[in-house]
C-alpha cells in the first residue's frame, strides 16, 4: 500500500522540486502555519517547486498548491523526526503530541498521525504494538502522568485496525491503554478485531475470561459482540453459559449480553424464551451485584417481550434505594423508543409513588414525563402530581418543583398552558397543602423569567408590553365549572394568601369569572381582594394592568364590571386619602432629610471602598465610570461636539403601600387568607 503516492511520484520525477517541498513541508510543521515565509535563497531554491505548480507564492508568503501533496510531505517529515528519536521514548511521546496538536491546530488531516505509524511498520518494520506497550508502561510509572501527552494513543487506536499485528501481542497493551483516558476506545476494537474471523473471536474471548484483571476480564463482553455479528448462536450459548460462572463479573458480562442480543428470528425467540428463564431464575435470588446489570437488561427486552416488561414495572416498586435509582436511568435511556408503551408508563407510575428520590433521579424523571406528554399527557400530570404531594417545600431544603422539573413545567407552559392551568386549579381546589404550595411554585418560577424586551423601547412601552407578552396562568375554566361556588371561593382565598407577585395575582383572581354560571358572590369576592389588598398595596402596577384588560378583545362583561367597580372603589380611597392633611409630626424638615441621605450616601462610599480592598475578585476586574444626565459631549480642538442624547438608565419597582401603613396587618394577611380558610 503506497500511502504517500504524491511524495514518490515528485520524488521520482522531480529531484529538485521534491527538495523544496521537503523544506516547505519542514517549515509548515515548525512554524504551524499554513503559510510560510520565503526563505533565503541560499538557504534553499523554491523555484522548481514553484515553476511545476506545487507550490504557490503569494504577498512574501509560500504554500502548497495541493492539500493531498501537502499531506504526504508533512507525513514523510514527520515520519524522519520519528524514527531519529525512536530510541528515546520521551522524545517519541513529545513528537506525537505534536503531530496531534498540529493537525488540530491547523485543522489538517488528522490522518498524518495514522499516516506515521503504518509507515514505520510497513516500511521501516518496526514494532509499533511493542513500542506503545513499553511508552503506556512508563507514563503510567510517572508520579503524576501528563494527560496532555496520551495522544499517541488515540494516534494508536485509529491506526490499530491497518496495521499487521499478532493477536497475542494486544493482551497487554489493551490492559495498559484502559487505564488512560483514551481507554474507551478498546471497546470498540475488540469488537471490531473480533468480527473478522472465529479464529480472532475466540482467540479474545477464550484469553479475557481467565484474565485476571477486572478491566480485561470486562473486554469478553466486546468479544461476544464481534462474535454475534457472523455466529449469533454461538455467541448466546457462550453468554448462556457464562450466566453459570461462580464469578461475579462473569455472570454480569453473560446477563448484559442477553439482554442486548437481537432476538429478531423465529429461532431467535426460543432463545428469547431461554435468556428469560435464565433471568427469572437470578430474580428469585436478590443479589445487588448482579441485580443491576439483571434490570438493566429488563430494560432492554422490554419492547421485545411482554414478560420482561411485567418485571420490569415489578421492580419499579422495590424500596431499594439502589434498584430505584438504576430504574430510573434506565427510563431516561428508553424515553425516546418506549415513551408509548404501556409498560414505560406503568413503570414511571409506579417509580414515583415511593416518595423518595435524589436530584438525579428527578432529572431522569423530568426527562421522561416530558416525552410521556406529547402521548399521554394525562399520564404525566399524574406522575407530576405525586412527585408534588412528597415535594419537601420547607425553605432552603432543596430547588423548587418546577426548577428540578424545568424541562415538563416548560413544555406545559409552553405548548401545553390549558392543560397547566387546568392543573393548577384542580391544586387549589384541593383541601392538601403540598398541591396549594406546588402551585405557588410553578406560578412564581414562570413570573421570574424574564420577557423578551426590545431594546428601543422606552420604560413605559417596556412596561405595558411586558405584561402583553407574558402568557398568563389562569384558571381553567372547564375545571371551574366542575367545581361548586363555595370551592370557588376557597380557590380565591388560597390564591390571595399563596401568591404574592402582583404580576400574578390579577389575572389568576379574573379568570375565576369565566365559570359557565355566574356567581354574584365570587365577583364580590375578587372586587374586595382587589380594594383591599391588591390595589389598595400596587396602585399603580395593578391598577395599569386591569386598565389594560378593559381594553383586550375577549374581555367578558363580567370582568368589565368588576375590574371597574374596583377601580372605582380604588380611586375614591386614594382620592379621600390625597385629602387628609399631613401631621407635622411626621413631615421632617428639608434640612433633616438632606442630612439624613447625605450620611447614606457616605456610608454606601465606604462600604464600597472597603469591599473593594479587601476583594480579589474587585482588584482584578477594571473599574468603568458612567456617565449620567441628558446628553454628552467631547472636546476637539477647543470647540464641543454637538451633544449626543443619551440613552434612559433607570430602574422602577413599586413597593407594597399597605406595609407603610399597616405593616403588622399586611403581614398577617396572606397568612389569615389560607389558613382561615381551609377545610
Amino acid at each position: 500500500m503506497n500511502l504517500t503516492p504524491h511524495w514518490q511520484q515528485i520524488r521520482q520525477s522531480h529531484a529538485e522540486a521534491h527538495a523544496s517541498l521537503q523544506w516547505a513541508a519542514g517549515a509548515i510543521y515548525e512554524q504551524s502555519e499554513e503559510t510560510v515565509p520565503i526563505p533565503a535563497i541560499d538557504e534553499v531554491d523554491l523555484n522548481p517547486g514553484i515553476k511545476l505548480g506545487y507550490i504557490i507564492s503569494n504577498e512574501g508568503k509560500i504554500g502548497f498548491s495541493n492539500p493531498e501533496v501537502r499531506d504526504d510531505y508533512l507525513v514523510r517529515h514527520t515520519v524522519d523526526l520519528v524514527l531519529a528519536a525512536w530510541d528515546e521514548p520521551e522524545k517519541v511521546i513529545g513528537l506525537f503530541h505534536a503531530i496531534y496538536s498540529f493537525s488540530i491546530r491547523i485543522k489538517f488531516s488528522s490522518q498524518i498521525g495514522v499516516d506515521v505509524l503504518l509507515l514505520l511498520e510497513g516500511e521501516y518494520q518496526k514494532d509499533i504494538v511493542g513500542r506503545i506497550t513499553e511508552l503506556t508502561r512508563l507514563e503510567l510509572l510517572r508520579e503524576k502522568p501528563d494527560r496532555s501527552r496520551e495522544d499517541i494513543y488515540d494516534i494508536f487506536c485509529d491506526a490499530l485496525p491497518r496495521l499487521e499485528i499478532k493477536l497475542e501481542s494486544l493482551v497487554e497493551v489493551f490492559e495498559l491503554i484502559l487505564q488512560t483516558k483514551t481507554g474507551y476506545r478498546i471497546y470498540s476494537i475488540v469488537e471490531n478485531l473480533a468480527s473478522r474471523s472465529q479464529s480472532n473471536a475466540d482467540f479474545f474471548y477464550n484469553n479475557f475470561i481467565v484474565a485476571q484483571e477486572p478491566r480485561i476480564v470486562s473486554l469478553a463482553f466486546y468479544a461476544l459482540r464481534g462474535l454475534a455479528k457472523f455466529n449469533p448462536d454461538e455467541a448466546h450459548r457462550r453468554a448462556l453459559v457464562l450466566t453459570n460462572s461462580e464469578q461475579s463479573i462473569l455472570r454480569q458480562i453473560g446477563i448484559a449480553f442477553l439482554g442486548e442480543f437481537s432476538y429478531e428470528t423465529s429461532k431467535q425467540s426460543d432463545q428469547l424464551q431461554a435468556t428469560l428463564d435464565k433471568f427469572n431464575s437470578f430474580k428469585e435470588k436478590f443479589n445487588v451485584e448482579t441485580d443491576l446489570v439483571l434490570l438493566q437488561a429488563y430494560g432492554n427486552l422490554a419492547n421485545k417481550s411482554d414478560e420482561a416488561a411485567a418485571i420490569l414495572v415489578e421492580f419499579a416498586s422495590s424500596k431499594n434505594h439502589v434498584v430505584r435509582e438504576q430504574l430510573g436511568n434506565i427510563l431516561f435511556q428508553k424515553a425516546s423508543e418506549a415513551y408509548s408503551c404501556s409498560w414505560y408508563k406503568e413503570a414511571l407510575l409506579h417509580l414515583v409513588q415511593i416518595l423518595s428520590f435524589s436530584t438525579e433521579m428527578l432529572h431522569s424523571l423530568d426527562y421522561c414525563i416530558n416525552y410521556c406528554l406529547k402521548n399521554e399527557p394525562n399520564t404525566a400530570i399524574q406522575i407530576v402530581e405525586f412527585i408534588a404531594l412528597g415535594w419537601d417545600y420547607s425553605s432552603g431544603k432543596q430547588a423548587s418543583l418546577p426548577k428540578i422539573l424545568d424541562r415538563t413545567f416548560i413544555e406545559l407552559h409552553n405548548n401545553h398552558l390549558n392543560v397547566l392551568n387546568g392543573i393548577i386549579t384542580r391544586w387549589f381546589a384541593s383541601q392538601n397543602k403540598q398541591l396549594h404550595f406546588a402551585g405557588s411554585d410553578v406560578i412564581r418560577f414562570f413570573n421570574s423569567i424574564p420577557v423578551h424586551e426590545s431594546d428601543d423601547d422606552t420604560t413605559k412601552l417596556v412596561h405595558k408590553k411586558t405584561a402583553k407578552n407574558r402568557r398568563s396562568i389562569t384558571l381553567n375554566k372547564e375545571v371551574l365549572d366542575t367545581l361548586d361556588e363555595q370551592t370557588v371561593i376557597w380557590v380565591l382565598y388560597r390564591l390571595a394568601g399563596y401568591i404574592t407577585d402582583i404580576a400574578s395575582l390579577p389575572p389568576l383572581l379574573l379568570s375565576a369569572l369565566n365559570r359557565e354560571i355566574y356567581s354574584p358572590n365570587i365577583a364580590s369576592l375578587i372586587v374586595e381582594f382587589f380594594t383591599e389588598y391588591v390595589l389598595y398595596n400596587h396602585p399603580h402596577d395593578a391598577g395599569n394592568y386591569l386598565k389594560s384588560r378593559m381594553k383586550d378583545d375577549d374581555v367578558t362583561e363580567a370582568e368589565l364590571n368588576v375590574i371597574q367597580e374596583s377601580l372605582n372603589r380604588s380611586e375614591a380611597y386614594f382620592d379621600a386619602r390625597q385629602k387628609l392633611p399631613y401631621l407635622k409630626e411626621l413631615k421632617p424638615s428639608s434640612q433633616r432629610t438632606y442630612l439624613l441621605q447625605l450620611a447614606k450616601w457616605k456610608q454606601e462610599d465606604l462600604i464600597r471602598e472597603k469591599a473593594e480592598q479587601s476583594s480579589v475578585f474587585a482588584s482584578i476586574l477594571p473599574t468603568v465610570k458612567l456617565k449620567y444626565g441628558r446628553a454628552i459631549a467631547s472636546e476637539r480642538d477647543g470647540d464641543f461636539t454637538e451633544p449626543s442624547q443619551m440613552a434612559t438608565f433607570s430602574y422602577e419597582a413599586e413597593f407594597p403601600q399597605g406595609e407603610f401603613i399597616n405593616p403588622l396587618g399586611q403581614f398577617r394577611m396572606p397568612g389569615w387568607f389560607h389558613t382561615n380558610r381551609e377545610k
